[in-house]
């Protein structure tokens, strides 16, 4: 069977979603949210439009914009902790490595890097609760949910890199 998957990019003013098989996109499309839209009925919205057999669903990853979340390299963590151990730290003070205006976040995994720091990233929960729900909601199996800054050195290995959040 060949590789076959759904990327969803979420950011506070549109949804997008592409297909992808053996490394081709297949299909792509977006929708804008209007303000004050439920996310997750714009996102279900979105995914009841996409080119998928009724019976089967492929497996969908989601990245969050910058709007919705934050990515930073965490510093002054125990040297000698593992990535687990690392990301439990992080998730139970999250307060103290990120700024969450009071509301409640999800964190991701961490991905250490060679001088024992870390990059870590928050997620708004409401955003989580959202995705699951849309894909829940549509048949499709949510796999992963992070941040955009996460995956940006594989969309454009030379490092030129460009994310708008709001009006173009």
């Amino acid at each position: 069977m060949s590789a076959v998957g759904s990327g969803l990019a979420v950011s506070p003013d549109r949804v997008r979603a592409v297909g992808v098989k053996r490394r081709a996109v297949m299909w792509a499309t977006e929708r804008e949210i209007e303000k004050g839209e439920d996310l997750t009925a714009a996102i279900a919205e979105l995914l009841k439009g996409t080119p998928v057999s009724r019976w089967w669903r492929p497996d969908v990853a989601a990245v969050v914009s910058p709007g919705f979340g934050q990515m930073k390299r965490v510093t002054g963590l125990p040297p000698s902790a593992d990535a687990a151990t690392t990301a439990k730290i992080i998730r139970e003070g999250v307060g103290r490595f990120f700024l969450t205006e009071g509301r409640s976040v999800v964190t991701t995994d961490v991905d250490p890097d060679e001088d024992g720091c870390v990059w870590a990233a928050v997620i708004r929960a409401d955003v989580v609760v959202a995705l699951v729900a849309a894909c829940r909601d549509e048949r499709f199996r949510l796999k992963a949910v992070t941040h955009v800054a996460a995956i940006s050195p594989w969309l454009m290995p030379d490092g030129a890199f460009e994310w708008r959040d709001g009006a173009r």
